[in-house]
């Protein structure tokens, strides 16, 4: 049986895929509050404050996901911690979702949908053993040649199109 090392870390993918999508939501927030447009940012004001510290949350959650692939251990509990709280958001916004699908208002749905589904499962995978002892013992080295090439082009598709969808559901 190989070792959990040999089979690598669980939840890497959800966690780096959840966070540079949120990079994504926000840079289409900010851009959109920057150009006046509703498209991926509901109407308000605070266009330049806003859109700059969309882009610098924007910068934070790129830069955490880059860190969970490659190893960094510190980061496997804060993406627990950030999953149980993500979870729990879901979970809060479930009554208000169903109240917009009775409304005919659908695109609440999809930020609600990630957060019960995708956050609980990167949570739970990223809690266990083989996640524990993979970012205990990997070096970076080690973890960027295992999370490269393919699997950051995979990531970068499902990070756009869900980053995207996320904004432009919010901003309905």
């Amino acid at each position: 049986m190989p070792t959990a090392d040999a089979r690598g870390p669980r939840g890497v993918g959800l966690a780096v895929g959840l966070l540079w999508g949120v990079a994504v939501q926000l840079v289409a927030q900010g851009s959109s509050r920057l150009a006046s447009s509703t498209l991926f940012a509901s109407g308000g004001g605070g266009r330049v404050t806003t859109a700059v510290g969309a882009f610098a949350a924007a910068s934070l959650a790129f830069a955490f996901g880059e860190l969970v692939r490659r190893g960094v251990a510190r980061t496997r509990r804060a993406v627990v911690v950030l999953g149980v709280a993500l979870t729990a958001a879901g979970l809060v916004s479930l009554p208000g979702t169903a109240r917009d699908i009775g409304d005919g208002r659908w695109w609440s749905a999809v930020p609600t949908a990630i957060l019960v589904t995708i956050a609980p499962l990167m949570t739970f995978w990223m809690a266990s053993a083989r996640s524990r002892d993979w970012f205990g013992s990997v070096t970076s080295d080690v973890a960027r040649r295992r999370h490269g090439g393919v699997w950051i082009a995979t990531l970068a598709v499902v990070a756009v199109v869900s980053g995207l969808l996320v904004a432009y559901a919010e901003a309905r």
